[in-house]
C-alpha cells in the first residue's frame, strides 16, 4: 500500500522537469511503477499527480458511475480528461510537467509537492501555505470522521 507522505519544496528546470522527491520515488518504485498521471485538480487550485496503478483504480471507479452515452456525462468526461497527462520518471527521477498545467495553477518554476497518502498534490508555494487549517478544525473533523 502506498504511503506518499511529506511536503517538499521543488523547482523545475528550464525544460519544466522536476525531481520527484526521493520518498515519493521510493514508494512508487517499490510498486514497480515509473509512470505518474498528472491533471488539474477538480477541487483545488493545484495539480494532482497519481501513480499509474492508483489512477487505474480511480478510473475503474469513475467508469462504473459514468455513462458516456448520456450527453452531460460525455461532456463531463471531455472536460475531466482535458488536463490529464502521463509523465514518466527518467533515470534521474525527474518528470516533465506540462507547462500549461503549471501555468494554470500559478506555478512558474518553484512549487510544493505534498503527499496525500495515495497521490501527490503540486501547489504554488504561497497558495499552499495560505490554506492551513486550524488545529481545532482538524481535531473536530477527525472526531466527526470516526464517530460516523
Amino acid at each position: 500500500m502506498l504511503s506518499l507522505l511529506g511536503v517538499y519544496n521543488c523547482k523545475a528546470d528550464s525544460k519544466f522537469r522536476v525531481s520527484v522527491p526521493a520518498h515519493f520515488r521510493k514508494m512508487v518504485e517499490q510498486e514497480g511503477q515509473s509512470v505518474w498521471v498528472v491533471r488539474r485538480s477538480s477541487t483545488d487550485d493545484c495539480l494532482d499527480m497519481y501513480p499509474l496503478n492508483v489512477w487505474e483504480v480511480f478510473l475503474q471507479r469513475l467508469n462504473a458511475r459514468v455513462n458516456p452515452l448520456k450527453p452531460d456525462h460525455a461532456e463531463f468526461l471531455r472536460e475531466f480528461f482535458r488536463t490529464v497527462y502521463w509523465v514518466e520518471m527518467d533515470a534521474n527521477g525527474r518528470v516533465l510537467l506540462p507547462k500549461n498545467l503549471l501555468t494554470s495553477v500559478g506555478i512558474e518554476r518553484e512549487m510544493v509537492m505534498a503527499g496525500l497518502g495515495d497521490r501527490v498534490q503540486i501547489w504554488n508555494g504561497q497558495k499552499y501555505d495560505s490554506l492551513q487549517m486550524s488545529h481545532e478544525k482538524v481535531s473536530q473533523l477527525i472526531q466527526n470522521f470516526f464517530n460516523d
